[in-house]
This record gives structure tokens, sequence and C-alpha cells, in this order.
């Protein structure tokens, strides 16, 4: 708790379950505010469930390849284009893009959040560390729905509101990389 590393790495961690959350909880606004068919759309997540379970197989031996502290500032690339997507087009073809971008965010996070914590700071106390994060998480997920909603309550668009998520995603991956850039990127790990 006293690595400042930890709270900059902790946006990055916590955006996926955060846009991802708000938006599923408010699909059918979002679905209604598009014009998109919302059985269309809720097919779609077959795609999503596919590409994060794809994804995660695939991004395990790239972690063991480099690193899950050299993939991180990166891994949000793909939540990024599915905010820019649900920002840019009333298409139908945007919803697909969404799913799958989102589920290759949602897949990436799942195999580099499995391993950041142990390559940081060894697995010694593994297990206090991941219910720390996990529990942030857990109350990013919480917050999504509530802040979401309040802003749609208040008539912002689902688009200003995917805009200010790219937002969220550029300025948690810098912080993620400035994390490492000064001094060693592990913390002496006690194993």
């Amino acid at each position: 708790m006293k690595d400042p590393r930890f709270y900059l790495i902790l946006p990055v961690m916590l955006a996926p379950s955060y846009i991802s959350t708000g938006f599923f909880f408010h699909m059918a606004h979002l679905v209604e505010s598009k014009g998109w068919s919302l059985t269309n759309f809720t097919e779609a997540y077959f795609l999503y469930v596919v590409v994060i379970s794809g994804v995660s197989l695939l991004t395990g031996s790239l972690v063991d390849r480099v690193g899950a502290v050299m993939l991180l500032p990166y891994y949000l690339i793909p939540q990024g284009v599915s905010m820019l997507a649900i920002a840019s087009s009333d298409h139908p073809g945007a919803a697909l893009i969404y799913m799958l971008a989102s589920g290759a965010t949602v897949g990436l996070r799942v195999t580099i959040g499995g391993a950041i914590w142990a390559e940081i700071y060894g697995v010694a106390h593994l297990g206090g560390i991941r219910a720390l994060a996990t529990s942030f998480m857990v109350l990013a997920t919480a917050l999504a729905p509530v802040t979401m909603g309040w802003w749609i309550d208040r008539g912002v668009t689902m688009e200003s509101i995917a805009l200010g998520c790219i937002v969220f995603v550029v300025l948690s991956s810098l912080l993620a990389w400035f994390a490492f850039r000064f001094g060693d990127e592990r913390a002496p790990s006690g194993r």
C-alpha cells in the first residue's frame, strides 16, 4: 500500500470493469439511442464471449515472453477502439466493433491481471495484493451503473460518455506507462 506504483496501475486495471459494466448495464438505452435492434445487439454478445476466451488464451504466451508489465500500458487500446465506435457511429456495425474490441480488452485483462501483481511484487503477499485490487474492481463495477445512469438522467449522450471513457483509457494508460519509467520495475518480492 506504500508503493505509489500500485495507485498508478490501479486505474488501468479498473477501466474495463467500469466501462464494460456501465455500457452493458445501460445497453437498452444505448441501443435505443443508436436506433439499433436490441435482439441483434444481445446476439452479438456471443462474439464478446468468444473473443474474451480466444484473446486470453493467446495472451498467456505473450505474457510469458514479454511480461505483463510491458503489456500493461497498451492493453486498453481495444477498449479505446470500442468507445470510439460508440462515440462516432450509429451504424449497426459499430455494435460489432464494440463487442469485439471490448471482448479483446477483457481477454487481455484476464491474463495480464493474473500476472501483473506477481510480476511486480512477487508471491509472498500475492493473496493480499490481489484481494485489495479485486475489491477496487468490485467497487468500479458497482459505481459504473450509478454514475453512468446519473449522467444519462442529466441528458449526457452515450456518445459523450464514450468520449469520456476514451479520456479515461488514455490517462490511465499513461499513468501505467509512467509507473515503470523511473527505477526498477519490480519491487522487492520477498519470495
